[in-house]
Order: structure tokens, then sequence, then C-alpha cells
């Protein structure tokens, strides 16, 4: 015959399990730290920016030197300016959207990299793809607006474009040094690793491509956005832009540092790192 535990240690066991199982998730969540961050706690309605097919570039990133000593499963997020509209654009100052709920998806790519010597980009020690639900901006604001922006009621403010995060999944990586180089590239019609081309549907539409009209937030150096974590002066980036790169031949075919004095250094990406 074969033994049968009493009802009540069959409780009390089970309510154990259920203490030990909340200590661990309570342990686990708070074990996660922000090892970097220049993303304000409330966004404002948008931030100065830079897309790629404004600014003609493969990926745009920056070096970030890490706080804490959590180096294990990162998460990142990334901090992006949609100026692309349902129908018109803002600089025609024809921007609508009638559905301000309603997203447009796109991939981006996001890859975390050793700092080399002299600063150039290292080993590649992660990379996550991930497509997000991303918002078109507000309508023209004719009342309270100039040049085709719109209008955020709870600062009396007018934008051109809206900053919004978005964050990719924990990235397989080992373990983080303390000094990485982020990088986030995605695709448009002419720039980007693989350009989608002119020859899509949207490309002839009142609004354009949506994507054309993305573009990655940057903190810039009067804001003293910073708060956890170090960073250097000048992004990084490929672009055969000459006015980021400062006709920087080798970045117009790899990844670096611009080391550019045309007004762009300091601004960096508008980055969250947490790690574990």
């Amino acid at each position: 015959m074969s033994e049968r535990i009493p009802r009540r240690a069959l409780l009390l066991m089970a309510t154990a399990l259920a203490v030990m199982t909340a200590f661990a998730v309570s342990a686990a969540s708070a074990s996660a730290e922000v090892v970097y961050n220049n993303i304000p706690a409330t966004l404002p309605g948008n931030f100065a920016s830079v897309g790629p097919e404004a600014y003609s570039y493969v990926e745009f990133g920056g070096q970030m030197e890490l706080a804490g000593m959590a180096r294990n499963k990162p998460t990142v997020e990334v901090v992006m300016s949609s100026w692309g509209c349902q129908y018109g654009t803002w600089y025609d100052e024809t921007c609508e959207t009638p559905q301000p709920t309603k997203k447009f998806k796109w991939p981006l790519t996001l890859k975390i990299y050793e700092v080399g010597e002299h600063n150039l980009v290292g080993e590649q020690l992660a990379e996550a793809t991930k497509t997000f639900a991303m918002p078109y901006r507000p309508s023209d604001d004719k009342t309270h607006c100039t040049g085709g922006r719109w209008y955020q009621a709870s600062t009396s403010t007018c934008f051109h474009g809206e900053a919004f995060t978005v964050k990719f999944p924990t990235l397989k990586v080992l373990r983080l040094p303390r000094r990485v180089i982020i990088g986030i590239s995605y695709n448009t019609s002419d720039h980007g690793p693989s350009p989608v081309g002119q020859s899509t549907a949207c490309f002839v539409k009142s609004a354009g491509c949506y994507y054309d009209s993305l573009n990655i937030g940057l903190a810039e150096p009067s804001e003293h956005l910073l708060t956890t974590g170090l960073a250097p002066v000048e992004p990084y980036i490929e672009s055969t832009y000459g006015e980021l790169t400062c006709n920087n031949a080798a970045l117009a075919s790899e990844f670096g540092p611009s080391e550019c004095n045309s007004g762009w250094e300091g601004d960096q990406p508008l980055i969250r790192i947490t790690a574990h």
C-alpha cells in the first residue's frame, strides 16, 4: 500500500513552494541594474535626430562606458523619432494622421561591439533584430504651430517628429566588457545595410515610405541627459554624408568614430542598457 501525504502537509509544501518562487522572481528582478542611461524618465515630444535616408548612413551609434558591476543578459532600449504621417508630409505642411493609434511595422537591428585600439570598432559581441510597431507622428496643427509641426498641449510646444522608445530582447552575450560600442541600423529606400529601393508601393504615396521618415533620437551635449555611465564626445557612423564625417573616406565604407568637429561632436544615441 502506497504512502499518502497528509492534506495539511501538502498545503504547507505548496505554500512554501509559492513563497520560494516569489522570492526567486523578486530576487531576479532586483538583480537587474541600469548600467548606462541617457533617456529621461519622461520623454519630451521629440529630440534632435538622425535617420539613414536623410543622412545617408548604414549604421549609427556610440561608445558607452558602463557603470556598476552587472554585465550579463543585457537588454537595450533606444529612443526613435517618427516624422512620418499617414497622409502627406511635414515638409509640405500637409501631414495628416487621422488614426492616432495605428502603427507601422519595421525591423531594426542592434549590434554590440568591443572597443578596439584607438577607440575603433572591435569584435562584434551580440546582435538582435526585431520588428517593432511604431507610431506615425500626429497631424499638423496650423492653429498653434508653423512649419508642418504638431502640437503637444501638455507642454504647449510644437514638434516635427514624435519621440518613442523601443526595447530589444535580451541579447545573447557571455558578459559585457566595461566599454562597449552600440550600433543601430535599418533599411530605407536608398540607405541602410540593404536599401529597399524606390519601386515599393509606399514610395509613390503622398506620405512616402514611413521608414524613410524614421530617425534615431539624439542626446545633445547641452542637454546633460546622461545619468548612468560615461560616453565619449563623438558618435559612431558609417555614412557617405560628408557633414557627419568631415568627408572621412574611411567612414563611407566601415562603422567607426566620426572624429568630426562639424557640430556633431557630443551627439549620442539615446540608449538605456539594463543588465544582471
